[in-house]
């Protein structure tokens, strides 16, 4: 079974979360994405966002749809992506789906962490293109370590550029789907050194290689800039400052206001008043005006009021400042 290619979770995470009654269909943003990828040539893209905007659900939204893994169909017929065009694309691509988070979660060092991570994409590369099995490793010399930043290990470095030569081999197009790609910068392994060894991995396997369909990272931190251009083909999206996608992360007014009668409906069919107001949201919830000038709010907060039937401080803490990379 596959560790990261063509996955089964993210569609049933999604259609999870489809079944419920208080679903938001924000399934539209495939289509916005197609646009900018068709018609920019976006095909490496960065949101970033704090936690508790939906960036996980969009990406596994994202993956659910373009998988070949799996049937989606049935999910997606019944949302608003299904009166599009980009409709057609459904199902038609091989997606590596990876939640950094997950991935660095088990690593005691940063070789541990690039090692695993490499050896579970080829072994899905393998099974899935038998093809892509050469055994590249005479083609690389290892240098040793020099100066005063770490470097990647040998074992690490080989198994990258092995990664990158089999994906090359498959002569197939990938789309990469990267949610918390800013995670591993939290653990304690990850030193500055080691921050920059981890996005020059990122480089190599990212960076204008022609297997990439596109590739789509979420975060909470931008793409830090750094003296050697390390991943300047990202297009970055901080979604309380960009136009584009801004009114995806969040609810808008219109969605808070729907969601609340279906609340307070469901109540009252059972003998229960809802005391949260519209006005108790906004108050507590309504954080920002996108560039748009259109207000939003955290969904998983409004989700919590509305399921508590009261208003309290459910926010996701905005993470550590401290874990950006400083170059």
């Amino acid at each position: 079974m596959s560790t990261y290619l063509n996955v089964p979770e993210p569609l049933e995470l999604f259609a999870k979360q489809t079944s419920t009654d208080f679903y938001v269909d924000k399934t539209l943003m495939i289509s916005d994405l197609m646009f900018h990828v068709s018609n920019f040539n976006y095909d490496s893209l960065c949101l970033t966002r704090p936690n508790g905007f939906g960036k996980s659900m969009m990406a596994q939204t994202v993956a659910a749809f373009f998988t070949k893994g799996q049937d989606s169909s049935a999910v997606f017929s019944k949302l608003n992506i299904s009166k599009t065009k980009i409709f057609d694309y459904i199902n038609s691509k091989n997606v590596f789906f990876i939640d950094m988070s997950h991935a660095v979660a088990d690593a005691l060092t940063c070789d541990d962490f690039l090692v695993n991570l490499c050896s579970a994409m080829l072994d899905d590369l393998h099974n899935a293109f038998p093809s892509t099995r050469n055994d590249f490793a005479g083609r690389y010399s290892n240098s040793p370590e020099t100066g005063d930043r770490p470097h990647m290990s040998p074992q690490a470095a080989l198994l990258m550029h092995k990664l990158v030569d089999a994906l090359k081999a498959s002569s197939e197009k990938f789309i990469f789907i990267v949610d918390e790609w800013d995670a591993p910068f939290g653990r304690p392994f990850m030193s500055e050194g080691y921050k920059l060894v981890y996005l020059h991995f990122l480089n190599h396997l990212f960076k204008e290689q022609r297997y990439i369909y596109f590739t789509y990272f979420t975060g909470m931190q931008p793409i830090p800039k750094t003296e050697s251009s390390l991943l300047n083909n990202f297009e970055e999206f901080v979604l309380w400052k960009n136009a584009p996608f801004c009114t995806f992360f969040g609810f808008t007014e219109s969605e808070v206001s729907d969601l609340h009668k279906r609340y307070k409906k469901l109540l009252e069919s059972s003998g229960k008043f809802l005391k949260v107001s519209l006005l108790d949201l906004k108050r507590w919830y309504g954080g920002y005006k996108t560039p748009l000038g259109v207000s939003m709010y955290n969904p998983m907060s409004v989700m919590s009021a509305l399921s508590n039937n009261s208003t309290s401080d459910f926010s996701a803490l905005p993470g550590k400042t401290s874990q950006v990379l400083r170059i």
